[in-house]
């Protein structure tokens, strides 16, 4: 147990802060220029939300931000002959077990405190109730009429999805480190791979892979499915 709060405490520092910035930039950035229009038009705060993954590029940063907090801690250990005083006290697999725990908590904090502050940015910048016509749409689709009885759950599957997502991505960055002995390998592997994916996704045996990753990249491609048009 000591070990694990000793791993989370390093797993909560600098580079978790820098993947907490880095997820909240793009979302920031991407409803400037429709700002006017946005305040014009009296968009509400969750179409101001969901506007945001669409238009940005966070769906492209968050594979690698969720690899910044911890997934390189390994390779630092070995680096700093730490890796040899860990194991020696606790075993390699309650070492393995710590370091993969620490890793996903903090990859899946990094992402939901990204998304819940701006979230409250979206809420203080477009205080309006949901314009009428919109609720015709659709209406029939169970997240769509989630989102107008219970935002509030709506809002907690989003951001759910998207945690198992990072928690998914961080965790294979951290397991490539054991084999591949160079950090920004591991940083980029999330990206590079479903980028690979994607590159091959035109063949129908690859197509079946793709269509996981996909799923997997992260929620927020659910989120502009689900009555966020």
């Amino acid at each position: 147990m000591r070990h694990f709060r000793n791993e989370l405490r390093r797993a909560f520092g600098w580079p978790w802060i820098f993947a907490v910035v880095l997820m909240w930039i793009p979302m920031v950035l991407s409803n400037t220029e429709s700002f006017p229009w946005m305040f014009a038009e009296r968009i509400d705060s969750t179409s101001a939300f969901i506007n945001a993954f669409n238009k940005s590029a966070i769906l492209q940063v968050s594979l690698f931000a969720v690899a910044c907090p911890f997934a390189r801690s390994y390779l630092q250990d070995i680096h700093s002959g730490a890796i040899k005083y860990a194991i020696a006290r606790t075993g390699r697999a309650q070492y393995a077990a710590g370091k993969f725990a620490a890793n996903a908590i903090a990859s899946a904090a990094a992402l939901f405190f990204s998304q819940f502050v701006f979230l409250i940015f979206c809420i203080l910048c477009f205080p309006y109730p949901d314009i009428a016509y919109r609720q015709v749409f659709e209406h029939d689709e169970v997240m769509f009429a989630l989102r107008y009885s219970a935002p509030v759950l709506y809002y907690a599957i989003l951001l759910g999805i998207q945690i198992v997502s990072s928690v998914a991505w961080s965790s294979l960055a951290l397991a490539l480190s054991c084999f591949v002995p160079n950090q920004y390998i591991v940083l980029c592997f999330p990206f590079l791979l479903f980028t690979l994916v994607s590159s091959l996704s035109a063949h129908p045996a690859v197509r079946k892979v793709f269509d996981a990753c996909w799923l997997v990249y992260n929620g927020n491609l659910l989120a502009s499915q689900w009555g966020g048009q």
